[in-house]
C-alpha cells in the first residue's frame, strides 16, 4: 500500500497496490522520484469530490514540506514545487493509449528534506554555516513525522 499524507491538514490518501496499481520507486536517480500508475481510473476528475486528493492536487506547485509518501516501507518527503513535464518536475497526467487503454500517471518527486525533527535540525545548523538564512527559516516550521 502507498499513503500519500499532510499530518497538518489530516489528509491521508492510501493508493492499494494490485494488478491496476503499478508503484515504481526511482529513489537512487539523481533527482529521485516514485511513479505511479492508475490504470483504469481518472485521479483528476475523482480530486474534484475528494477532500484528500483535491488538497493533494493544489499542493502542486506550493512550497510546503507538510506531504509525505509511504511506500514498500519507507516514509519520505514530498517535495511538490516544481510542477510540469519536465523530466525534474512533479506531474500529474490522464493518459489514453491508442489502444483506447486509460490511466493516470503521478511522478512525485523526493524531497532532500529529512523526516525527523532531529535530521531537519542537523540540516538547519549546515544551513546556517553556509549562510542560507532564508531556507533555515522554511525548515524551521517544517513538521516533521517521528
Amino acid at each position: 500500500m502507498v499513503q500519500i499524507f499532510n499530518n497538518k491538514i489530516n489528509c491521508l490518501i492510501q493508493i492499494e497496490e494490485s494488478s491496476e496499481v503499478l508503484v515504481t520507486p526511482h529513489d537512487y536517480e539523481e533527482s529521485p522520484y516514485v511513479l505511479i500508475e492508475i490504470f483504469g481510473f481518472n485521479f483528476h476528475h475523482h480530486s474534484k469530490n475528494c477532500k484528500e486528493c483535491s488538497a493533494f492536487i493544489n499542493a502542486f506547485g506550493t512550497s510546503s514540506l507538510d506531504w509525505f509518501i509511504t511506500y514498500m516501507g519507507k516514509t519520505k518527503r514530498l517535495d511538490l514545487l516544481m510542477f510540469s513535464l519536465d523530466y525534474t518536475t512533479n506531474s500529474s497526467q490522464f493518459i489514453v493509449s491508442e489502444t483506447g487503454k486509460r490511466k493516470s500517471v503521478l511522478k512525485l518527486m523526493l524531497s532532500s528534506v529529512p523526516v525527523t525533527r532531529h535530521g531537519i535540525d542537523k540540516m538547519i545548523e549546515k544551513l546556517i554555516e553556509e549562510e542560507q538564512y532564508e531556507r533555515c527559516a522554511l525548515l524551521r516550521d517544517a513538521s516533521s513525522i517521528f
